[in-house]
């Protein structure tokens, strides 16, 4: 989802505003889209090297080390991601509650009704953003 990545990197950019990179982990394409969608200064890159595997730096007080396949190695002071969601329960499948692109419910309006006339999603379930307030 190359729009919802540019969204996180334009949050991202709010703790750091010197450099944001948007790690693709091997794909050249979503870079290009990432790329269109942004502009011509977004204030952030892309980086398509393979990720094999993230370590907390050695001075922990530092951030996190990224190493890629290459061999190559980066450190950032945070990494933030935004994984696809699984609601809990067994909803989707006993009522036919269709999800959205990031995996939550699918609602329709400000009463947030699903697709099944008389369902209704409250809560973080029906939203990408896990937060406590809109979990409440």
């Amino acid at each position: 989802m190359p729009k919802y990545a540019v969204h996180m990197a334009h949050l991202s950019a709010q703790h750091a505003p010197n450099q944001v990179t948007i790690y693709t982990n091997g794909s050249p394409s979503l870079s290009k889209e990432i790329k269109q969608i942004s502009g011509s200064s977004p204030g952030w890159k892309t980086d398509d090297r393979v990720i094999k595997s993230l370590e907390m730096h050695p001075d922990s007080n530092y951030g996190i080390d990224i190493k890629f396949e290459d061999g190559s190695q980066a450190t950032e002071a945070f990494l933030a991601h935004s994984p696809f969601t699984v609601p809990r329960g067994p909803f989707k499948e006993q009522l036919g509650i269709q999800l959205g692109p990031t995996g939550d419910y699918a609602v329709d309006g400000p009463s947030n009704e699903t697709n099944v006339k008389g369902v209704f999603a409250a809560g973080d379930c029906m939203t990408m953003f896990k937060v406590a307030t809109n979990a409440i």
